[in-house]
């Protein structure tokens, strides 16, 4: 393991990685490419030794990434190489190409796999999961699945030794992906031993990410970003009006995309100025003020721009044939698409999805001194503590609770 601490070994053996995992032609020409242009630097700068500074250092000074800048506003030639870099990193840490997300790594599931997964989704569903959670849960246990025919293990050998390797595998997750994939490997032991295929719980016992809770702070917007972000919707077109009265519906009431993808028209009370529904998350109803600006995108929406369709669903989408948005689809990428288009641009320890605009109204509302039960009330939290992680987004409020030093040691 020592040679792969070599520039040249490490390359040697990386380079024909990519040319034995059988990518697209086109791909695997721009990972090759893009592979040749590092030696290159590495020779030039007399580089022997491999390391992560080496690769930064690369990919700043000669690639010209900027570090500040969401990789999506960046140009293709810095997403490949920053692509290329990050897959031999972890060549390099563990023998092996993971972060690249190519079925073509791992054999293609069979049908017997296919159908063990269906048969968790529902075993997971009637445990009392959300489809939402139960189909997450899936698709981290098919990345389990793919992980075994790789090893060549069957689910009946499947040990604690084998789940434990698969998170060392993907120990480069953030560190909730990390504990997702722990999670689902505790529903899947659970799963496999309700079928009798093992007979013990291989999962349990899995160590945790050591995380701090509520050590985040949450990512806020400024008030002219998205003021911003709205104005950059086209609402004269069916897509914008549908954007836009959904953007407003986060914005402005703070619901997550789930109940906005679940928004009935029957949920609409027209008469009574008011939104009644029932939360994905938490199971529990939510009342909410159908605000003049909000009910207004709606009608406008309702009446020119959504498709004609019997669905239930406020929200629909526009291609052909018409259905309701997929219960994984976050809606992050719409707003993506219009922060991109208003040139707002976010730095890399800032989220700035749809869930990020709830957040934001969670702080303006704590900045208009509204006390923390109403803002619990109106984003439908079940722990009424969980609002205090939007204390640490009041930077003015925090300023006032500064110690003064002096006064602190006065006496001692």
């Amino acid at each position: 393991m020592q040679k792969l601490l070599l520039v040249s070994p490490l390359l040697d053996e990386f380079r024909q990685e990519l040319i034995d995992q059988e990518y697209a032609p086109n791909r695997r020409i721009s990972y090759l490419s893009a592979l040749k242009k590092f030696a290159s630097y590495a020779e030039k700068h007399r580089i022997v030794k491999f390391n992560i500074e080496v690769v930064k250092e690369y990919l700043s000074n000669e690639v010209k990434m900027d570090f500040t800048v969401p990789l999506l506003n960046q140009t293709s030639r810095v997403k490949t190489a920053n692509r290329v870099m990050t897959m031999l990193c972890d060549y390099a840490r563990i023998g092996r190409i993971a972060r690249d997300r190519c079925v073509s790594i791992y054999d293609e599931l069979t049908a017997a796999d296919i159908k063990t997964l269906d048969e968790f989704t529902a075993f997971v569903e009637n445990s009392g999961y959300a489809k939402a959670t139960a189909i997450g849960a899936t698709k981290n246990v098919k990345v389990f699945l793919r992980f075994l025919r790789h090893e060549g293990i069957n689910l009946c050998d499947c040990s604690f030794e084998t789940a434990a390797d698969f998170l060392h595998l993907n120990a480069f997750h953030h560190k909730g992906s990390l504990e997702n994939y722990r999670g689902a490997l505790q529903k899947f032991s659970l799963f496999l031993l309700d079928k009798k295929t093992t007979t013990k719980d291989f999962a349990k016992g899995l160590p945790s990410p050591k995380t701090c809770k509520n050590a985040r702070i949450p990512s806020v917007w400024k008030h002219d970003d998205v003021i911003k972000l709205l104005n950059t919707v086209d609402r004269g077109s069916p897509t914008g009006k549908r954007d836009y009265a959904i953007l407003l519906l986060v914005t402005k009431l703070g619901l997550r995309a789930s109940d906005v993808r679940n928004l009935k028209l029957e949920n609409l009370l027209w008469d009574d100025n008011r939104i009644e529904i029932t939360q994905c998350k938490t199971g529990k109803s939510l009342t909410l003020p159908l605000l003049q600006d909000v009910g207004w995108a709606i009608i406008d929406y309702l009446r020119y721009g959504r498709p004609q369709t019997d669905l239930p669903n406020v929200f629909v989408t526009h291609n052909m044939p018409t259905k309701e948005f997929k219960v994984t689809n976050s809606l992050d990428s719409m707003v993506k698409r219009y922060t991109h288009a208003a040139g707002l641009n976010f730095n890399v320890y800032t989220k700035s999805g749809l869930h990020s605009l709830r957040h934001t109204l969670a702080s303006r509302l704590l900045q208009a001194k509204t006390p923390l039960p109403i803002i619990s009330e109106v984003l439908g939290h079940t722990d009424p503590n969980a609002v205090e992680a939007y204390l640490k987004v009041d930077t003015e409020m925090l300023r006032r609770c500064a110690l003064n030093p002096d006064e602190v040691f006065e006496n001692v």
